[in-house]
């Protein structure tokens, strides 16, 4: 009984475990995972507690969607859910029908998938005809993929298809130019498309010069140590504008040397100098080493024939000729720098040696000689005779004499007088690269020196962003050019304002007025053409450019082909960017050669350019609430080109999250109202998603500008507009509107237009009546509100007039005094407030400017203001016979404005009224003057410099000793002032008269100023010839000594002689004596020449005599 007693026990412990484990079991979940293709999530069912065969039910957001959507009555012993969208699902289980149903934790699924996208960079050939490899890279999808590439032109005939592969880009054989459509398939079946194209490329050789001159120098000019170098002085150019090449087109080309016949490119052995085998320098590059072999004496035989070769990707070539820079660049020259006689010397480069040593040779004047030595590249030599021609000769370091100069006569005038020159000069591009309307401007002054001072005052302009009066300093180059810094400081570093001036020039040596031009560069930009392709676009950028040539469009940022270039194909369109792939690029106008991106243009373009949905006939209705038999109708074109035209559409019912598959119909019926989600897609592959409404007929919704209800607008400002649309879409409705703005034109339109000028400050009030025909046959009515608001009250007062080059501020609270309280001002330099002041506190040019207050709602007025900058009075003065001379009195030429006050340093005598100054009185040296002047409103100053030299007065002049009659050369003078003064007197010539007369001499320095000196000439016994002998000789010569061969009959046939010499080299030398008194005992008839007495003396028998010239008689 006991054992019995005891298993009972047992068996009901265990059916009590048992039933206590069952109801604590029942449990639902599921397994998230998915295919990783589009919509292929997957929840994998599992439950405990339920049996063998438990049913399920999968829900989304509280709705059932499986096994059959939308019905909750509905489980499957189905335990895999498949083909699901990602988000967040339930699942619900019970053992059997009608059992207890248990429900599960939430699940999340994803489906794994990133929609695909394919990029395919443009490519330009590198030369024209070639092919080009397209390259194209997929983001998103799931591997493998196959790649396929068809033209635009016919996309279902594909050129290239690639085999099956897990890369995520690929490289399609090379093609040539044209448009081109990718297509990518992955492991899902789902497909893109994407443009591209291949371009010509917009440059070729025969488009490109040099920039200047080829020459071949040294690494340091002048330097006979240093390695020749190849120079092409500005680079490689375009042949139309002359600026340098892009870096785009640069990339294009490559360049060698060609010498003695060979090419040399890179340096390929790490010697230093270009070798044979090396690939060509890139055409950017512009100063390489010369081959070893090329020597200076190799070059110069062979310079006839060395080259610069330019080379296309395609191995074509140009070949551009060498210059031998001294020859024609190097260059001496002679001035009179302010009275200074002087020769300027410059090589600048090439291959001649320092240092160089000169000697130059007055060619009227062979006794006046200077000998220079040239040490630096440019030298100014002075000690030469004002008004003289020298000839001059040299030899540099290694010993040539010959073509290191362009003066091939070597001959060099130097100025009788002192001058002053001012040009304007020209080197190459004269128009700034980076910003538009500014170019350089250069001015040179002769005579100068390296670091002259030099002032430009604006005297004349043609561009407001340039006041009259407004001055520049700066310094002179060796060879007298200025490159003038900029006029303001805003403007760019080193360019001055596109227009034409008049300059006022001063340096030390005068004063002097120059029309000058400056070029700049004008474009601005109009919009642009985008022409669709399947899975792309083309861009053309549009405006006005004044030269076709001078500009390139660049892509500056963008999903695909950055950098690219395009050349303009006329004044008002660039050539196009084709096959671009969607997305937002950013492209830029360029002026060839720069690098700055003087205009800039954004365009977005997607899928939503391409399909276009038709809002005003989009949409449908119900006849009341609750209804569900409205129609969905959509009206939409696509852009794109045939055959990828054709238009398909799918609709949400679940408010996007989900999409019905696609149809060819535009309808969908059996709807109720509500807000609707679908999508549009053509052939092309562009797809859109948009909402749309079916408005319930009895109950419409009026919008403002798309946003439904009442509205606050500010009040109107020029051309601004309202437009009221309607929810419902009723094609067999009519409409009548009624409010401010409502015309007969507008008042039938389902979303009339109308303009916030016909509106009042305050509320106004619209109404619309819209009738219905069947089904509805009905009258409904829908009202909307519209508030104006008030624009602010902006006063303004014009800001005080200054004087340039003062600047203005439009910023204080005195300007705006009188307006609302509590607006914030901003500043523009438009009627509409686009383009913003860039210094309102700090106006530097006068006109007008706009202030645009703002309040608290947004609304805001605009109001112009003047701002006047006047400019500086105008007046210039010349001491046009600068330098002088410390005597007489200087007089000033003075125009523009008169009554003004001259003043200088304390060296110098000044009227200041009149600006004379009396030179006597003043000191030597160079002198500003300085003249004040007012035009009543700005008051100004201006200044000339003089130099005050002291004068050069004649020295005595040596005693004439001759003999029976005298005729003497005048004497010269050099006077800083008048230049080479020769003298005058009134003394006639020949002087016959024996003993002493006495010559005075004037010297005319002009201007009533003379100085005299006087000269002795002593005129000794006139010396006198006596008629040969006549008749036939009675003996000849008997004896002769020759250094030369003995002709026969010689000395015979000398006639007369005692004894004959002969020699063309050798001199016959008398005794030669310190003094006659070394003769002791002298003979009548000796001859010596006494070195004392520097003459030969004859001994007559009593005393030493010098033999002279003298009559026997």
């Amino acid at each position: 009984m006991k054992l019995k007693i005891n298993l009972l026990i047992m068996m009901v412990l265990l059916a009590t475990s048992f039933i206590g484990n069952y109801a604590l079991a029942q449990t639902v979940s599921g397994t998230p995972s998915n295919t990783g293709c589009q919509n292929s999530g997957i929840v994998t069912a599992s439950s405990t507690g339920l049996g063998a065969t438990p049913q399920y039910q999968l829900l989304k957001s509280g709705v059932v969607v499986a096994p059959v959507s939308g019905d909750a009555t509905q489980f499957t012993n189905t335990t895999t859910f498949i083909g699901l969208v990602s988000g967040t699902y339930v699942l619900k289980g019970r053992a059997l029908s009608g059992g207890t149903i248990y429900s599960s934790a939430s699940i999340t699924v994803t489906d794994g998938y990133t929609a695909m996208s394919v990029t395919t960079p443009t490519k330009v050939a590198t030369c024209t005809g070639a092919s080009v490899a397209l390259t194209t890279t997929v983001t998103g999808g799931k591997s493998p993929f196959v790649y396929k590439i068809a033209t635009q032109a016919a996309p279902s005939t594909y050129l290239e298809t690639g085999v099956s592969t897990a890369s995520a880009s690929y490289t399609f054989a090379a093609l040539p130019v044209g448009s081109y459509l990718v297509s990518v398939t992955d492991a899902c079946g789902q497909t893109v498309t994407g443009a591209t194209s291949i371009s010509n490329p917009t440059v070729s050789l025969a488009d490109i010069k040099l920039g200047s001159v080829a020459y071949v120098s040294r690494s340091v000019v002048g330097n006979c140590s240093s390695p020749l170098r190849m120079v092409n002085e500005l680079g490689f150019r375009y042949v139309t504008t002359g600026s340098a090449l892009s870096t785009a087109d640069a990339a294009l080309f490559t360049w060698k040397i060609k010498f003695q016949g060979v090419l040399y490119g890179q340096d390929t052995n790490a010697d230093g100098y270009s070798d044979t085998t090396g690939a060509g320098y890139l055409a950017s590059t512009n100063n390489v080493s010369m081959p070893l072999v090329a020597t200076r004496a190799a070059i110069l035989a062979d310079e006839p024939n060395t080259k610069i070769v330019l080379i296309d990707a395609c191995g074509n070539t140009k070949e551009f000729s060498i210059v031998n820079y001294n020859k024609v660049h190097s260059g001496i020259g002679g001035q009179n720098s302010c009275g200074n006689a002087q020769v300027k010397v410059g090589i600048g480069a090439g291959m001649s040696c320092l240092p160089i040593n000169f000697v130059f040779t007055n060619t009227t004047n062979p006794a006046d000689v200077v000998t220079v030595t040239q040490t630096t590249n440019g030298q100014t030599f002075s000690g030469f005779t004002p008004g003289a021609t020298y000839h001059y000769t040299y030899v540099d370091a290694s010993g040539y004499t010959s073509s290191l100069y362009s003066n091939t006569a070597q001959n060099v005038g130097i100025p009788a007088t002192p001058q002053f020159v001012v040009t304007q000069f020209a080197f190459g591009t004269q128009q700034s690269l980076n910003n538009l309307n500014y170019g350089v401007l250069g001015i040179n002054v002769a005579p100068s020196l390296a670091g002259d001072a030099v002032t430009a005052t604006v005297i004349a302009s043609s561009n407001p962003l340039v006041s009259v009066g407004a001055s520049v300093s700066g310094t002179l180059q060796g060879n007298g050019n200025w490159n003038v810094t900029n006029i303001n400081a805003t403007d760019p570093v080193g360019y001055w304002p596109k227009g034409n001036y008049t300059l006022s020039v001063s340096s030390g040596c005068g004063t002097k007025l120059i029309n000058v031009v400056v070029q700049g560069y004008n474009a601005s930009l109009s919009g642009n053409t985008l022409t669709p392709v399947c899975g792309g676009f083309n861009y053309v950028m549009n405006g006005t450019f004044d030269v076709q040539s001078a500009y390139q469009v660049i892509i500056v940022s963008g999903p695909t082909s950055v950098g690219q270039v395009r050349d303009l194909a006329s004044t008002t369109a660039s050539l196009p960017f084709n096959g671009l792939s969607y997305g937002t690029y950013v492209f830029g106008l360029r002026i060839k050669g720069g690098s700055t991106n003087v205009l800039t243009q954004t365009v977005t373009y997607s899928a939503a350019n391409a399909i276009t949905v038709d809002t005003t006939n989009t949409g449908g209705y119900v006849c009341s609430a609750g209804a569900t038999n409205g129609t969905l109708t959509i009206v939409a074109t696509t852009n794109s080109p045939s055959p990828g035209n054709t238009l398909e559409y799918a609709l949400s019912l679940d408010g996007g999250a989900t999409f019905g598959a696609y149809q060819s119909g535009n309808s969908f019926s059996g709807l109720a109202s509500g807000t609707y989600y679908f999508k549009v897609k053509d052939g092309c592959g562009n797809v859109i998603t948009q909402s749309a409404q079916i408005g319930v007929a009895a109950a419409p919704v009026v919008s403002v500008n798309g946003v439904p209800g009442d509205q606050s607008l500010c009040n109107t400002h020029t051309g601004e507009t309202v437009m009221l649309t309607l929810d419902v879409n009723i094609p067999s409705a009519t409409y009548a509107w009624t409010g401010n703005g409502i015309t007969a034109a507008n008042s039938n339109l389902k979303n009339p237009v109308i303009s916030v000028a016909d509106m009042s400050v305050g509320v106004n009030n619209y109404s619309c009546t819209i009738t219905l025909g069947a089904p509805c046959n009905a009258t409904s009515v829908g009202n909307v509100a519209i508030t104006i608001l008030a624009n602010p009250t902006v006063v303004i007062t014009n800001p005080a007039a200054v004087c340039f080059p003062n600047t203005v501020s439009i910023t204080p609270v005195a300007v705006t005094t009188g307006s609302d309280a509590g607006l914030t001002y901003t500043y523009f330099t438009d009627a509409v407030a686009t383009t913003t002041l860039a210094s309102p506190s700090a106006i530097a040019v006068s006109g007008t400017y706009y202030i645009k207050g703002t309040n608290s709602n947004g609304c805001y007025t605009i109001k112009p203001v003047t701002v006047t900058i006047n400019p500086l009075p105008i007046a210039t003065i010349t001491y046009s016979n600068s330098p002088y001379c410390k005597r007489g009195t200087a007089t000033v030429t003075q125009s523009g404005v008169t009554g003004g006050t001259y003043s200088s340093d304390a060296g110098v005598s000044i009227n200041a009224s009149t600006g004379a100054i009396n030179l006597a009185a003043s000191t030597t040296g160079n002198h500003t003057v300085t003249y004040s002047f007012t035009n009543g409103t700005c008051a100004n100053t201006t200044t000339a410099i003089i130099t005050i030299n002291a004068s050069t007065l004649p020295t005595a002049l040596a005693d004439i000793t001759a003999q029976c009659n005298t005729t003497l050369t005048a004497p010269t003078l050099s006077d800083p002032c008048a230049g080479v003064i020769t003298a005058t007197t009134t003394t006639t010539f020949p002087i016959t008269t024996q003993g002493t007369t006495v010559v005075t001499w004037t010297f005319n320095y002009g201007n009533g100023y003379t100085q005299t000196v006087t000269q002795n000439v002593i005129n000794t016994t006139c010396a006198c010839t006596k008629p040969a002998a006549t008749g036939s000789p009675t003996q000849y010569t008997k004896m002769g000594i020759t250094v030369q061969q003995k002709q026969s009959a010689w000395p015979e046939n000398i006639p007369n002689g005692f004894m004959a010499l002969e020699s063309k080299e050798k001199g016959f030398v008398i005794t030669r004596v310190q003094n006659e008194a070394q003769i002791t005992d002298p003979k009548e008839g000796m001859i010596i020449y006494d070195m004392d007495a520097n003459c030969v003396k004859l001994y007559n028998g009593t005393v030493w005599n010098c033999i002279k010239k003298t009559c026997n008689d």
